[in-house]
C-alpha cells in the first residue's frame, strides 16, 4: 500500500468514528467549519528487519522481487473546536471494539497515545485545539525488477 491509500483510509474511517470532517496537514484551502479534524504522517517504517518472504513474479520479459514486510504507519491527528478531546476520544474507544475496526481492514489500529491539550492563542483569541497519535499497522510489498540468470554453463577441469 502506498502512504496516500492508507492515509485515505484512515481519514475515512476517522470520520465515520470522530463524526466531523477530517483534512490532511498542508492540502491548502479554505479551513473547514469547527470543529474539524487534521491529519499528518509522522513517521512510517518496517517493524522487523528482515521480510516475512519474498514474492517472485513476472510481468511481460521483466522478473521483479517483492520482499513483504510488516509495515507501521504513525500518526498526529489534530481536532479544531469545542469538545475536542471528546471527539478524540471516540477513536480510543473505537480502537478497542472489533467492528468499529472493521472498515479499515486489511489494516490494522495498533495504538493510540494519549489525548493531549493543545489549546492556543491565535489572533488574540484561544483556540480548543486536541492532539493524539495513531499507530496502523499492515503488510507492505514494494515489487523492483531485478536480473535473472536464464541460463548459464559451466565446466570444471582437473588439476
Amino acid at each position: 500500500m502506498t502512504e496516500k491509500e492508507v492515509r485515505d483510509a484512515l481519514q475515512r474511517w476517522l470520520f465515520s468514528i470522530m463524526g466531523v470532517t477530517v483534512i490532511h496537514t498542508y492540502q491548502g484551502g479554505t479551513e473547514p467549519a469547527e470543529p474539524y479534524g487534521v491529519l499528518n504522517l509522522t513517521m512510517s517504517d518496517a517493524l522487523h528487519p528482515h521480510a516475512i518472504v519474498d514474492e517472485f513474479r513476472q510481468i511481460d520479459d521483466q522478473a521483479y522481487q517483492a520482499p513483504v514486510r510488516d509495515w507501521y504507519w504513525r500518526f498526529s491527528i489534530n481536532v479544531y473546536g469545542p469538545e475536542a478531546a471528546t471527539i478524540l476520544r471516540r477513536v480510543k474507544t473505537a480502537e478497542k471494539i472489533e467492528t468499529a475496526t472493521a472498515p479499515i481492514r486489511p489494516l490494522i489500529v495498533h495504538e493510540t497515545s494519549q489525548i493531549r491539550d493543545a489549546t492556543e492563542l491565535l489572533n488574540e483569541e484561544w483556540q480548543t485545539r486536541a492532539q493524539m497519535d495513531i499507530e496502523i499497522r499492515g503488510i507492505h510489498r514494494d515489487a523492483l525488477p531485478i536480473d535473472t540468470i536464464e541460463e548459464y554453463s559451466f565446466s570444471v577441469d582437473r588439476a
